[in-house]
């Protein structure tokens, strides 16, 4: 996973366990290389690349 594990959820003052979720816009061939090699591959690729996620202007990883 490209986010930290201990970071996937956190339990709220009222008890209630949340769900952090981190949606990230991709270009058509980083969805290309999603298909077609898989999700953990592509997460490999975030953390071997390590681009800027927050920019919505990013140029598409090289894959």
């Amino acid at each position: 996973m490209y986010s930290d594990d201990d970071f996937a959820s956190v339990v709220l003052e009222n008890g209630i366990e949340t769900i952090i979720a981190w949606l990230v816009p991709i270009g058509a061939s980083e969805a290309a290389y999603v298909r077609e090699r898989g999700l953990t591959a592509f997460e490999e690729e975030l953390a071997r690349q390590d681009p800027e996620l927050l920019d919505l202007n990013r140029a598409g990883m090289k894959l």
